[in-house]
């Protein structure tokens, strides 16, 4: 008994030199920095909101539509038109299989081609305040599925997508065209609860060592959002789940040695709140 007593009076000696209360639990010990001076432990917001999630870009595999395809056949690669005809004369293609006829000037955004005989006229692919200027242009066009992904390219001379160079009055060089990137979709507005949009891009007069092991690029932004995807050849993607909102998609293709050969881009609005359909 006289031993215990001891002992409390020893530890209450200790309590009262360390200011801790008898029989109070141990304090939680404080970092310090190395001058020996605690620094409190900073504690994390409770109501800090999470980053938003990055959109989501999928591969898609193409369409097999065997001997589908599409053919400029007016102007001809290289051929040179007067100016002041440019408005008016009209592009013709040829079609084989079932499909969309889409037509692109320049880095204008593409026009459906509905006539029967499958022309439309250059002043058709501009916008009203843009004047074709002398030099060179760059026609486009691709035979699309009505829906899904686009038609699988092949070995064959004639493709599902097709593209050459004319002259507005005098050609100014002769070297061969530069590598070049076509986003034929996506473009427009998209309406409905669960809009599909679909990236469509197609790749002409690549250099022979072609593309980096990374060197198709695709990024959509828009909302306070992001998605990437990089991936070793031209490949036709799915953005899925885009809420309302403007974005844009932007399409770039390099090289083995990481230089950026070609470039395009689109805007397009989703408005899940209207009725079901793609506004053109």
């Amino acid at each position: 008994m006289r031993l215990t007593v001891l002992a409390l009076i020893a530890s209450c000696v200790a309590c009262q030199h360390s200011g801790q209360t008898p029989g109070a639990p141990a304090p939680t010990p404080q970092p310090s920095t190395a001058s020996g001076k605690v620094v409190p432990t900073a504690e994390a917001p409770s109501d800090a909101a999470a980053p938003p999630a990055p959109l989501e870009l999928a591969p898609l595999s193409p369409q097999q539509a065997r001997g589908a395809f599409v053919e400029i056949r007016f102007p001809i690669a290289e051929q040179r038109i007067r100016q002041k005809k440019l408005d008016a004369y009209r592009v013709r293609l040829k079609k084989q299989g079932d499909g969309q006829l889409w037509l692109a000037l320049d880095g204008h955004r593409p026009r459906k081609v509905d006539s029967a005989d499958g022309s439309l006229p250059l002043g058709a692919l501009v916008p009203a305040d843009v004047d074709l200027a002398a030099g060179a242009h760059w026609l486009s066009a691709t035979l699309a599925p009505e829906a899904g992904a686009p038609y699988a390219t092949t070995q064959e001379s004639r493709q599902p997508v097709a593209a050459l160079r004319f002259w507005a009055e005098e050609r100014t060089e002769r070297a061969a065209p530069a590598p070049r990137v076509v986003l034929f979709q996506p473009g427009g507005t998209y309406n409905g609860s669960a809009p599909r949009v679909i990236v469509h891009a197609a790749a002409f007069h690549l250099p022979s060592a072609g593309l980096a092991p990374d060197g198709f690029r695709v990024r959509v932004m828009g909302e306070g959002r992001t998605g990437a995807v990089s991936l070793p050849a031209v490949t036709p993607l799915e953005i899925r789940d885009l809420p309302s909102g403007d974005f844009t998609i932007a399409v770039e293709l390099v090289d083995p040695a990481g230089q950026r050969i070609a470039f395009a881009e689109r805007s397009i609005v989703v408005n899940r709140d209207a009725p079901v359909g793609k506004v053109e």
